[in-house]
């Protein structure tokens, strides 16, 4: 048996490297996680105490926001045929999301100014995040 464990740990060491890799694919589908978990933070935010609970959470999700960016930036421009196949794939499904973003918004902004304070915070991190490429 642990020649068998052992022999699964060689493998899983040297495929996860190239698991890893990080590809114009790969951080678009984990940009569209991240922008799900945001979602998801706001969707919790029923009054203000919600919303004092959900600031560190944003951090968080800026944190991963930031991390990613800066990951896609190193990776440089892509070709324009790989830009438009990239559009057709991820362009709808980061509509979807930022929908969903917009319906939290607007939802949250009828909860009152109190909610809106409390959110302020983690919602700065997002502005201050480097989106460029």
């Amino acid at each position: 048996m642990p020649r068998v464990l052992a022999a699964f740990l060689v493998v899983f060491a040297v495929l996860l490297p190239g698991c890893a890799e990080d590809t114009p694919q790969s951080l678009a589908d984990e940009m569209l996680e991240i922008m799900d978990d945001f979602a998801d933070v706001l969707e919790g935010v029923t009054d203000v105490q919600s919303a004092k609970d959900a600031a560190p959470e944003l951090q968080k999700i800026a944190d991963r926001m930031e991390d990613n960016f800066a990951r896609r930036r190193a990776l440089g421009e892509p070709d324009e045929d790989t830009q438009a196949e990239f559009d057709r794939e991820f362009v709808p499904r980061f509509e979807a999301v930022v929908a969903r973003l917009d319906r939290e918004n607007a939802r949250i902004e009828a909860l009152g100014p109190e909610v809106l304070s409390d959110l302020e915070a983690g919602m700065q991190a997002m502005l201050e995040i480097d989106t460029s490429r």
